[in-house]
Formats: structure tokens, C-alpha cells, sequence
């Protein structure tokens, strides 16, 4: 009893005396920083990028695509990427998404990056194409979203949105949009 009493009045003792910044400070006084004072200067940006990923709707025995979103406009454009996770690598050649019956596709930037993950077998075949932002207000008030991955070893469909489902991608597209 008495050493769990000396460990949880230490462990106080230590926690009491952490004083870590967590932005560009204003004062680096010690004596400041300890007694807790706004320290931090909030009056810049400092994020440079962000970015949202989730999955599309899948079945467990189904292939899941990844749609990786870079919010950082360039030039009236956002970047979208797909990861796909799968004992086969696949070439990504194309985007289409349908959004309320409305087809819009987009060609891939590049080549197709794979890589093993571990070792494992399981490869990341990713690629990325430039969407214009209209897009984006257009998924924003979607009743109904499919999402077509062209690839080399056929067509991948999945629901972003469906009646029935909000999908992962879509519920953190909502949150940044």
C-alpha cells in the first residue's frame, strides 16, 4: 500500500512539473511556460496540407478501394488518389464518378505506384487524378454517388453513397468539405 501511494504521489510530482510548448511560443521564458501562461502564437497557419481517406462501400470478400482527398486547391483543382489493397497489383488508368445518374471520368497523372507492404504479399497499388472543385459541391449534394476505378485487370465499382449507406470516404469528404 505504501509503495502504490509513493508511486501515485511521484508520478503527480512529475506530471506537475511537464511543461511542453505545442506552437511557436511567444515567451520561452521557463517560469512562463510552467505557470501555464498563452504561450503559443496562434496568429499563423502553420498547416500546409490536409488530407482526408477513407473507404468506399464494400462486401468483405470484395477488393476496397481507398479515396485519398488533398484539400489543398491548385489551381481551381483538388488531387484524388485511390489506394487498393490486394494479393494482385493493378495498373490504375482511370476515375469515373457517378454522381445521380451524371458520368464525370478522369484520366490518371502518371503511372501507377505499387508497393509490397512488409513483405506480405499484400500489394498499395495507388494513382492519382485532378478533379475540378466543381465536383465537389456536386458530391456534396448527392442522393447517390458510384464510384468506377478502371484498372488492367477489369472495372472496380463501389458506392460512395448509396439510399442505404454513407460510406467512409463520403462521411470524412462531408466533414472537410
Amino acid at each position: 500500500m505504501k509503495n502504490l501511494l509513493g508511486l501515485a504521489l511521484v508520478t503527480a510530482l512529475l506530471s506537475g512539473c511537464i511543461a511542453i510548448p505545442t506552437g511557436k511560443s511567444k515567451d520561452n521564458n521557463p517560469a512562463s511556460l510552467i505557470k501555464g501562461d498563452s504561450n503559443v502564437d496562434n496568429s499563423k497557419n502553420d498547416i500546409t496540407r490536409v488530407n482526408t481517406r477513407g473507404q468506399l462501400t464494400c462486401n468483405s470478400n470484395e477488393v476496397c478501394p481507398e479515396l485519398d482527398i488533398d484539400w489543398n486547391k491548385n489551381q481551381g483543382q483538388y488531387n484524388v488518389s485511390f489506394h487498393l489493397y490486394d494479393r494482385q497489383q493493378y495498373d490504375l488508368k482511370e476515375f469515373t464518378f457517378i454522381v445521380d445518374g451524371k458520368t464525370r471520368s478522369f484520366s490518371t497523372i502518371g503511372a501507377t505506384t505499387t508497393r509490397n507492404i512488409n513483405n506480405s504479399g499484400i500489394y498499395e497499388s495507388t494513382n492519382n487524378a485532378e478533379v475540378p472543385s466543381n465536383l465537389f459541391s456536386q458530391i456534396n449534394q448527392a442522393k447517390n454517388i458510384q464510384v468506377v476505378i478502371s484498372t488492367n485487370l477489369g472495372d472496380i465499382t463501389r458506392d460512395m453513397l448509396s439510399p442505404n449507406k454513407q460510406s467512409d470516404a463520403f462521411r470524412l469528404f462531408r466533414r472537410a468539405y
